[in-house]
């Protein structure tokens, strides 16, 4: 007989068993989006595994050293960039490519992406703004599939996907923007507005100088909010687990995976280690999104579902992979002025960070 102490209270259940229990959808199938082992190294320990890798090899000749380069990449900052950008237009595998969601919004797939690179490539104003706004966007784009991911794993467990939608999303919000903020990454986050030096706004140029002149404070400020933000967070999850709300192993090891990885890479790198390390690992979750979702339509789309089954995996990679991975490269070498190459990058990227806000809902069950 268990003694009193190592007992759960609640249910009289020994304690080594309760947490036994809670780690099971860890190795179960039914819990996981591809496999048990695939989900854990493509969602959700992805962050701190990428972070940490960049970070050992970030003063190696993986990182500088390429002579075709010019020396300022090698072949690990090569392949961040490139993958970075092919994540990006590979939205179009979910948009415009599965015929169920493109019948939900055809004007938003067909007219929107050719009005908005002909409104980047006429006005610079737009452009300028444009490039401003993108930074931001991409900081709020990288929070909010966090926050999907970490929904997918409350929905699998069995949870209902409205409970705690809110604190979810702030608490990824705190993990990703938190540590910029109060990092020395702030100060690049900001540069975006010398942008407007080039459409002779100048007095927004000066909004950089201005706010970092209060960094420290805003640091300790933020420190605080973020702390105090994740006791609250624990403290409400903890209340909602005595209400029979179910606690995703998986979602825990996520939001831990993806804060540390924030911490180390915006508060200990130099800004382009950071950037890759942060993109590269958004850019795997999301192709394993893709993977996950998309598989069986890539196939039936390129008629080849009576391939052997131990070759599907392998086909749907190249795929998803091979065109984008081509776009990549292509914007790698681009070196886009204040152009129409310009235009078409920021064509994509603003696409991509906002079909990602309606194409995918854990609440229609559409992931």
């Amino acid at each position: 007989m268990a003694y009193v102490s190592d007992t759960n209270r609640e249910t009289g259940e020994p304690k080594r068993n309760v947490v036994s229990n809670w780690l099971r959808p860890l190795v179960d199938r039914r819990y996981s989006l591809i496999s048990p082992l695939t989900d854990a190294i493509v969602f959700y320990a992805t962050p701190l595994w990428c972070v940490l890798l960049f970070w050992a090899f970030s003063e190696t000749p993986l990182w500088y050293t390429m002579e075709a380069f010019s020396y300022e990449h090698g072949p690990l900052s090569f392949l961040a960039a490139v993958l970075t950008t092919a994540h990006l237009l590979s939205v179009v595998f979910r948009s415009h490519f599965n015929t169920q969601v493109f019948k939900q919004w055809p004007l938003r797939f067909t007219v929107i992406p050719i009005a908005l690179f002909l409104a980047l490539a006429i006005s610079k104003w737009f452009l300028v703004i444009s490039a401003v706004v993108i930074v931001f966007w991409d900081v709020w784009h990288g929070a909010m599939q966090n926050f999907g991911l970490s929904r997918i794993y409350d929905a699998r467990i069995g949870n209902d996907p409205k409970a705690g939608r809110l604190l979810d999303s702030l608490m990824n919000l705190v993990l990703y923007a938190g540590p910029i903020l109060a990092g020395v990454m702030l100060a690049f986050h900001l540069s975006g507005f010398d942008s407007f030096a080039e459409i002779g706004l100048y007095a927004l140029t000066a909004i950089p100088g201005e706010t970092l002149k209060h960094a420290n404070l805003i640091r300790w400020i933020t420190i605080a909010i973020c702390l105090c933000f994740i006791a609250f967070y624990i403290f409400r999850n903890w209340q909602m687990a005595r209400q029979g709300y179910r606690v995703s192993p998986q979602k825990v090891i996520l939001l831990s995976s993806t804060g540390l990885a924030s911490i180390i890479a915006w508060g200990f790198n130099p800004a382009a280690i950071a950037f890759a390390a942060m993109n590269i690992f958004h850019a795997i979750q999301y192709f394993g999104i893709l993977y996950a979702r998309e598989g069986k339509n890539v196939l039936k789309l390129t008629r080849l579902e009576g391939i052997p089954k131990p070759l599907r995996p392998w086909t749907i990679c190249l795929i998803l992979l091979l065109p984008t991975m081509l776009f990549g490269v292509w914007e790698f070498f681009a070196s886009p002025g204040w152009d129409m190459t310009l235009a078409l990058i920021f064509t994509v990227t603003m696409l991509h960070y906002w079909y990602d806000g309606f194409i995918w809902s854990v609440r229609k069950k559409q992931v």
